[in-house]
């Protein structure tokens, strides 16, 4: 059972670290100061 929770754990980190980085990503090219291409 608590590899299940592990898992979901890892699931909701990643989801969560994702859609912040999409945030910041989008902030800061509304900002105009995009230093780094991807």
């Amino acid at each position: 059972m608590s590899i299940a929770w592990f898992l979901a754990g890892v699931f909701v980190g990643g989801f969560f670290g994702f859609l912040t980085a999409c945030l910041c990503q989008a902030a800061g090219r509304q900002e105009g100061d995009v230093e780094e291409d991807f």
